[in-house]
């Protein structure tokens, strides 16, 4: 069997909640798209050299944040952590609040 070259290779990295929606995706366009990896994330990812984009939240403390892009930024491989949910209505009322100094 030979390898396609043309196909786009997705690494799905955490197997949280947002997995189940991310997994079928990847089947949808069976002829471009091609699941190449699953795991949970580790520090070796960023090592390996695998870009790193994340779903919110993008840890459970202040110190796990700060040490994505610390060991990003060692591996020279981009960081991005996306957020969907921003413009959803109660997503902005309560970015107003902190904004205003009632929370935060």
């Amino acid at each position: 069997m030979a390898v396609r070259t043309d196909l786009l290779k997705v690494g799905l990295v955490g197997t949280g909640t947002i997995s189940r929606a991310h997994l079928p995706v990847c089947q949808l366009a069976p002829d471009r798209v091609r699941l190449a990896a699953v795991c949970d994330i580790r520090a070796a990812v960023a090592r390996r050299g695998v870009h790193v984009p994340l779903e919110t939240p993008m840890a459970v403390s202040i110190d796990e944040c700060c040490q994505i892009p610390e060991a990003t930024g060692q591996a020279r491989v981009t960081f991005m952590v996306a957020q969907q949910l921003r413009r959803v209505p109660s997503c902005m009322a309560f970015r107003r609040c902190i904004q205003a100094g009632e929370l935060g």
